[in-house]
């Protein structure tokens, strides 16, 4: 079994202990409360697909800190940072309305702590898969792009500011957990195209919620987010840094520049300049009957 398929299934069970509680109390099924929140035309996306964001971020936090050999405490507040770091920028920083979410919500906490175990207990196993910490940041970035760039919209900011708060709160927790983990921040780097990843994302949200039900639009976006960025990283596509690119264009111009004009000696009395090697044939002949005659005239001139 992959590592996907491992992530996938104990986020699938994370969901349904989480949502089943509150269809109980609304006097639902879960399929019920599952339909009326797939299908819903708010822009109030459920709140499940946050919790689901915080637990997939928090795996990647404690597999890092496995890998940085942190202890049990240092391990929950690398967790931690990467599951809720970004939502807490947009929260706290860009819309400033109260008291973000993760600390009236304590499902939230639920989320990380089941992260923090899943990285601690099954990290191990986990790591001989490949790209467990990628695809747990993949999922997650295309989550947080989704939810920043909802609520900036539900407040109603414009479209280029909903559609930086949905950047800032994908990144935000990675960038914050490889600062504290002493590593260059991933955003930075030129890399698989981690942010621009997170941009598509968020843009995508923005056409799409108006042609069919938000939620339905977010999990095709957290879908399209991942195969993006999976794609970026098993191809190997890069982005470049900036001198490599100036350098690069500066080449292609001066490939395009004119060459420079040949002397106008060479096309003497041709009229079909774009024959050029039949003119050049002919100027080797025309020079070498000369060369031929001047000798022949010098040997007669001795006799």
């Amino acid at each position: 079994m992959s590592s996907g398929r491992i992530i996938a299934a104990l986020l699938l069970l994370l969901v349904c202990v989480l949502l089943t509680p509150r269809a109980v109390e609304a006097g639902q099924t879960f399929l019920e409360a599952a339909q009326e929140s797939f299908f819903s035309e708010t822009l109030a996306l459920p709140v499940w697909m946050d919790y689901a964001a915080v637990f997939v971020f928090g795996i990647s936090g404690a597999m890092v800190a496995r890998q940085k050999g942190y202890d049990y405490v240092g391990a929950f507040v690398l967790a931690g940072i990467t599951a809720v770091g970004g939502a807490l920028i947009r929260d706290g920083i860009c819309i400033q309305d109260g008291l973000s979410p993760v600390f009236e919500d304590g499902n939230y906490m639920v989320s990380l702590i089941c992260a923090w175990l899943v990285g601690i207990f099954l990290g191990g196993a986990l790591t001989k898969f490949d790209g467990v910490v990628m695809f747990c940041d993949a999922l997650g970035l295309g989550i947080y792009a989704v939810f920043g760039t909802n609520k900036a919209l539900v407040y109603g900011l414009s479209v280029p500011v909903a559609l930086g708060i949905g950047f800032i709160n994908a990144v935000g927790g990675g960038l914050l957990r490889d600062v504290i983990a002493r590593e260059e921040p991933m955003v930075f780097k030129p890399g698989q195209f981690y942010g621009v990843v997170a941009i598509v994302g968020s843009g995508l949200y923005v056409f799409l919620h108006q042609l069919i039900p938000p939620t339905i639009a977010a999990i095709l976006v957290a879908l399209v987010t991942l195969v993006l960025r999976y794609a970026a990283v098993r191809l190997n596509l890069h982005s470049r840094p900036i001198a490599d690119t100036q350098d690069w264009l500066r080449d292609v111009f001066r490939s395009r520049e004119k060459p420079e004009p040949l002397p106008p000696e060479i096309f003497r009395g041709i009229d079909d300049v774009d024959n050029f090697e039949k003119l050049d044939d002919e100027q080797r002949k025309k020079n070498a009957e000369e060369k031929h005659g001047r000798r022949s005239r010098n040997g007669r001139g001795e006799n």
